[in-house]
């Protein structure tokens, strides 16, 4: 009888974390918020040092990166995503995730004989 209680009680903790996975962890926008060091690389480029900063405006959160460059953010949970949006002749999409405070996100750059993925790893202090 213990076994079968210790089984159940494993299998629940098991489903609640499997749900926290399914929806990107337990992030809110203000967790997000801020600005992140950290290295960015294009296909086939060096390394670079960099900055991005999320912000929140209007209740909608954007990432701006480097260059000024502004894309609206899509949070689930812990994860984040930027829909298709057009940059002069190319467009632009990307997902993401926050773990704690570093920030990972892997941008897609099409286009205009334009084809290049950059990815960027940062820490906000």
């Amino acid at each position: 009888m213990k076994e079968m209680l210790l089984l159940c009680l494993l299998t629940l903790a098991f489903l609640g974390c499997a749900k926290e996975a399914e929806d990107g962890g337990l992030c809110t926008a203000p967790d997000f918020i801020g600005t992140y060091s950290g290295t960015a690389a294009c296909d086939g480029d060096t390394p670079f040092s960099a900055d991005v900063t999320i912000e929140e405006r209007s209740g909608k959160l954007y990432l701006v990166d480097s260059d000024g460059q502004e894309y609206p953010l899509n949070t689930n949970g812990c994860k984040i995503s930027t829909p298709k949006i057009n940059i002069l002749i190319a467009s632009a999409s990307g997902t993401g995730s926050l773990n704690g405070k570093e920030l990972s996100t892997s941008f897609a750059v099409k286009g205009f004989g334009l084809d290049k993925s950059c990815t960027f790893k940062g820490i906000k202090p």
